[in-house]
């Protein structure tokens, strides 16, 4: 496969991932409890940590108000960010590489494009943003049926769930990194249920907060809400089940084209790290140097992959 084809297909899938990840950033803000009594500004402004969108904002809006941020994450036309734009460009990626796939895909991605285009052409009234919101997540989720449910296990396919790993993992590093202090005790002293509550508002955004209640009888607790981010191997958006699905792609590529990339090789030493660190009872205080230095190291992955598949040429 050409670079320039297999650039398209990693950066439709991160596009379209990201955008359900930060709508559903806003969804559960909205929808879980933002009263007075528990909304801060430092909240609204780790969803734009969270979103990459801080420095952005700041230069352009600046000021700290809840229904600013919420239209700048999703319709600022400005910014590349806004989850307008993230879907299109995932649609102009996937023009450009219509024929490699199935009509189904195609016809999700763009009739997900189409809908946002019209929704989100004048700021969202408020009692509008339930459904849209609902409705970013909806169209994600078609195009991934249909991804799943319709393309070959080639190495388009191959391309596209790396993207959506890579992309996926660097979600869940940030929700950690942006929020470590609600897993400090020192920092939720006297506070009594209102850390938990923010705890459980980083599982729903994360989109795991029925799978978390499963596993551990409804018991939110800061140690047991890392563990299960981090290291459940059958939850779908830890960072080692993303880890475990990025080695997979990998490997099948080398495969497919009889070649030894060093990308694989730095998937699994980050695979293993991540294995044998969270083997141990990780430090709430280790906590940001932890997600930090792995949203850096999959980061550097990315830029790996995109030179030694050519993206660039």
């Amino acid at each position: 496969m050409l670079g320039r084809l297999a650039n398209n297909l990693f950066w439709m899938s991160r596009y379209l991932e990201r955008a359900e990840n930060n709508a559903r950033l806003l969804e559960t803000y909205l929808r879980r409890g933002l009263s007075e009594k528990y909304i801060e500004v430092d909240d609204w402004l780790a969803i734009l940590a969270i979103t990459g969108q801080s420095a952005s904002y700041k230069e352009k809006i600046g000021e700290h108000n809840q229904t600013a941020i919420i239209n700048f994450i999703l319709r600022e036309k400005d910014d590349p960010a806004s989850v307008l734009n993230l879907v299109k460009y995932a649609r102009q990626n996937a023009r450009i590489v219509r024929t490699a796939l199935t009509r189904e895909t195609w016809q999700a991605i763009n009739d997900f494009w189409l809908y946002l285009q019209k929704s989100l052409n004048r700021p969202a009234a408020r009692n509008d943003l339930p459904i849209i919101l609902a409705k970013v997540r909806e169209g994600s989720s078609l195009v991934r049926g249909a991804i799943d449910g319709t393309m070959l296990r080639n190495d388009i396919y191959h391309f596209i769930r790396l993207g959506v790993f890579i992309e996926r993992s660097d979600n869940t590093a940030r929700h950690l990194s942006s929020r470590y202090n609600l897993f400090i005790p020192s920092e939720n002293e006297g506070l009594e249920g209102f850390p938990m509550l923010k705890l459980e508002m980083i599982l729903d955004a994360v989109g795991v907060m029925r799978a978390y209640k499963w596993l551990n009888k409804g018991q939110i607790e800061p140690d047991r809400v890392i563990k299960f981010l981090l290291n459940d191997p059958t939850m779908p958006r830890s960072l080692i089940f993303c880890y475990h699905d990025i080695v997979r792609q990998l490997t099948a590529l080398e495969n497919n084209y009889g070649k030894t990339y060093e990308a694989l090789n730095i998937s699994k030493k980050i695979q293993s790290d991540l294995a044998t660190k969270l083997k141990e009872t990780l430090a709430l205080d280790d906590l940001l140097n932890f997600t930090n230095k792995f949203i850096d190291e999959n980061a550097k992955l990315s830029k790996l992959v995109e030179k030694e598949f050519k993206f660039n040429p």
